[in-house]
C-alpha cells in the first residue's frame, strides 16, 4: 500500500517537473513579442497599474526513497596468451614505368595509382587512364601508346613467396 502511494507521488512530482521544464524550454526558444502596431486616429490612453495579489503555493513534501545497495560480483577474466607469429620479410620489387612518368613530365615513380586512375589531369596533362573501368583497363597492354601499369601481364608484379608461416614459441 505504501509503495503505491510512493509511486503515485513520484509520478505526479515527475510529471509536474517535466511539464515545467518543457514550458520553460518552450518559452526560452520563443520569439520575442513584437512591439504593438500603433493604430492611427486612436489617442494614447494611460492604463493604471493593477495590483495582483500574491499566490501562496504550499511546499510539497516528497518522501525520500531508500534504494538498497546492489552487490555486483566481480568477474575474473583470465589472461590469454597469444603466440607471436614469425612473418618473413618480403622484398617488394620497385615497379617503375618511365613511359608513364615521362608522359606526365614527372620524375620516375611519382604518380600514385589512385591518382593515375581517378584524376582527369596530372601535372597539367590530360590523363588517358581517367574514367576507364578497371576491368577494361586490366586487359589493355597500352593506353594511347603508353605502357599500361594496370595490365594483368605487366612485368614486375609482386610475388609473395610460398612457405609455412609458423608461430614462434
Amino acid at each position: 500500500m505504501n509503495f503505491k502511494k510512493m509511486a503515485i507521488t513520484t509520478t505526479m512530482a515527475g510529471a509536474l517537473g517535466l511539464g515545467a521544464l518543457g514550458l520553460g524550454a518552450g518559452l526560452g526558444h520563443a520569439d520575442p513579442k513584437p512591439p504593438p502596431v500603433p493604430v492611427p486616429g486612436v489617442p494614447h490612453v494611460d492604463v493604471p497599474d493593477v495590483n495582483v495579489p500574491s499566490v501562496n503555493v504550499p511546499d510539497v513534501n516528497v518522501p525520500s526513497v531508500n534504494v538498497p545497495d546492489v552487490n555486483v560480483p566481480s568477474v575474473n577474466v583470465p589472461d590469454v596468451n597469444v603466440p607471436s607469429v614469425n612473418v618473413p620479410d618480403v622484398n617488394v620489387p620497385q615497379v617503375q614505368f618511365p613511359a608513364v612518368d615521362n608522359y606526365f613530365r614527372l620524375p620516375v615513380g611519382h604518380i600514385p595509382p589512385g591518382q593515375l586512375k581517378n584524376s582527369p589531369f596530372i601535372n597539367g596533362v590530360a590523363n588517358p587512364f581517367f574514367n576507364i573501368p578497371p576491368g577494361q583497363l586490366k586487359k589493355m597492354p597500352t593506353v594511347n601508346g603508353i605502357v599500361n601499369p594496370f595490365f594483368d601481364e605487366a612485368p614486375g608484379h609482386w610475388v609473395i613467396p610460398d612457405g609455412p608461416f609458423e608461430p614462434v614459441s
